[in-house]
């Protein structure tokens, strides 16, 4: 890997198999990220941007290509390793905030704490601090349905943050967001991107993404 870099993506290519049918997803991505960088990935929809997001994130294993993290070869690891990997290093973000109706924001961010083993107390004081690092100090006991879209998102990235990722991955993070609360919430990701030297890797279609990215880059027809 290039010095500098935290991770590097070389020739990644996937094929889904549907019958007789195969589906190429991604033919040739190709992405480089330093240390501490923000970087936004555009195209079409169809155009292979989450399959790449859930690679490099280790969710899904490329058909051909290689993946390093920090001098760590992601495409050779196997499952086990893998899982542990995502636990430990990878931040993920969806459109759809995915947090559990029956619990409040703050046994939400806490809950992935105390399944991988942490103390309650440890769990909750952490998942209290992040809450307040995205702007809700004063809302951690409230339920989602008592949230707002804007807010209901702050705690799902809040939940992101728990195991402190190296790389936060954000799959169209502000596409069920007005105008306001979609900037309310880039400018959090901008916020602990600079503080935190957090690495940040955000799809959208939202040109607003933009302005609080290091870099970007057209993902068009599974190359990149």
């Amino acid at each position: 890997m290039s010095k500098g870099y935290l991770l590097e993506a070389k020739g990644i290519k996937r094929v889904y198999v549907n019958g007789d049918e195969e589906v190429e997803a991604l033919r040739d991505a190709n992405l480089k990220l330093k240390k501490g960088e923000a970087v936004s990935i555009f195209g079409p929809s169809g155009s292979g941007k989450s399959t790449f997001l859930h690679i490099i994130g280790a969710f899904d294993r490329p058909t051909d290509g290689l993946i390093e993290f920090d001098g760590r070869m992601i495409s050779a690891m196997t499952d086990e390793e893998l899982a542990e990997f995502r636990n430990r290093e990878v931040g993920f973000v969806f459109q759809f905030h995915h947090l559990l109706p029956e619990f409040s924001a703050l046994e939400n961010v806490a809950l992935p704490l105390l399944i991988s083993g942490s103390g309650k107390k440890e769990a909750y004081e952490k998942a209290r601090a992040l809450l307040s690092e995205v702007g809700l100090a004063e809302r951690i006991n409230f339920l989602p349905v008592k949230l707002s879209g804007g807010e209901k998102q702050r705690v799902a990235v809040a939940r992101a943050l728990v195991h402190d990722p190296r790389i936060v991955l954000a799959d169209e993070p502000t596409g069920n967001l007005d105008r306001e609360t979609e900037a309310e919430v880039m400018e959090i990701f901008s916020r602990l991107n600079r503080k935190k030297k957090i690495t940040f890797v955000i799809v959208s279609h939202n040109l607003l993404v933009k302005k609080f990215t290091d870099k970007h880059y057209d993902l068009i027809d599974g190359k990149m």
